[in-house]
């Protein structure tokens, strides 16, 4: 048989969806969902009616939603300039969009199938579904860099410890942050921006020798 090589899992993921309609075997938005978390003020799900017929958003607010864009709709205006309607999907729901021609040029250069930020207000009438006026649209990558990430146990987070860490930040001086993670509840903590390092193989050989390598992750954090 031949050697047929397998989708990598943002190519499955694609390939359920235009083809099932729906994903199954996860989603594109799982692999970022925290660091959307970190970013945004709403989620989809608070722009849809409840069972009593109201919305928790209220018109004008302005909001950071995250996602990806599943529809666009172009249209042009009386003055012959793009505008769209988009429809961005995150883990929770769905949310209507409007563009106008003074942010197209910003939707106009987002690649296909990748999550964006959004700025904006709502725009919400009664009785119709509440929309997003865009402010601003980015990609999401572009607001997160790489952290380094200590995960620590209530007997590991020592002063000791963080007197030793800090020399060791001191001597590798960067601008990449350093998040603490507790085990226990897996809540977060950064160091001060002035302890932000530089990630080498130096600074991971020293680490190690005061707290077990697999208690020190590279990651992508917003």
């Amino acid at each position: 048989m031949p050697n047929i090589p397998e989708f990598s899992t943002q190519e499955l993921l694609r390939y359920e969806k235009e083809v099932l309609g729906i994903y199954l075997s996860g989603h594109p938005l799982d692999k970022v969902s925290s660091q959307m978390d970190i970013l945004t003020t709403h989620k989809a799900i608070e722009f849809a009616y409840n069972n009593e017929d109201e919305v928790s958003i209220k018109d004008n607010e302005k909001v950071t939603i995250a996602g990806m864009i599943v529809s666009q709709k172009i249209q042009l205006t009386k003055t012959g300039d793009k505008m769209a309607f988009i429809e961005v999907e995150d883990l929770s729901g769905i949310v209507n969009c409007i563009v106008f021609p003074n942010i197209y040029k910003q939707l106009a250069q987002i690649p296909e199938n990748e999550p964006v930020i959004i700025n904006g207000r709502v725009s919400f009438r009664e009785e119709e579904e509440a929309k997003v006026v865009i402010f601003e649209i980015l990609v999401l990558n572009s607001l997160i860099k790489d952290t380094l990430v200590l995960e620590l146990d209530k007997t590991q987070r020592t002063a000791t410890l963080r007197q030793n860490l800090l020399e060791i930040f001191q001597r590798n001086k960067g601008n990449t942050r350093v998040i603490v993670k507790n085990k226990e509840d897996q809540t977060t903590k950064a160091f001060p921006a002035k302890y932000n390092i530089e990630i080498s193989a130096d600074i991971i050989n020293s680490l190690g020798e005061i707290i077990p390598k697999e208690c020190i992750i590279v990651q992508k954090y917003a």
